[in-house]
């Protein structure tokens, strides 16, 4: 299954190619777009979106550790993704770097099961006993 993202004149466009409807509505998609338009088009493998379980499920671990080791919600999601994702530098507007943390809505359904299970495992080295998914 793919997925094709057309942009084209600030209007975007997702069509996940899973029949041949979908197929069928792609290639007219891509053929009517106006060449004197920049546009682009790109096609890539479909990822599956996270779940609803597993953001709430993530947000419920990130609760519990943020309890136990006396951070606020939002300061122990920041920890946890600085210590998981890393971080990135972008330019401001003066060009000079700045480090920012990664958004974590950027993950898909695997990004964001390895996210859960690395959270539990650093739950587990500092010695909490957080509850595994289900």
């Amino acid at each position: 299954m793919i997925q094709i993202f057309i942009s084209c004149n600030m209007e975007k466009q997702i069509i996940v190619v899973n029949t041949v409807t979908a197929k069928k509505r792609a290639i007219a998609a891509v053929n009517g777009l106006m060449s004197d338009h920049i546009c682009q088009v790109t096609i890539e493998d479909y990822k599956h979106d996270k779940t609803v379980q597993q953001r709430g499920f993530w947000h419920v671990l990130i609760g519990i550790m943020a309890k136990e080791l006396g951070y606020t919600p939002l300061e122990m999601k920041n920890v946890l993704k600085v210590k998981i994702m890393g971080t990135e530098i972008v330019k401001d507007l003066d060009g000079n770097d700045l480090e920012q943390i990664p958004s974590s809505e950027a993950e898909k359904r695997h990004g964001y099961s390895l996210l859960i299970d690395d959270t539990i495992e650093i739950g587990h080295d500092l010695g909490m006993n957080l509850p595994l998914p289900q």
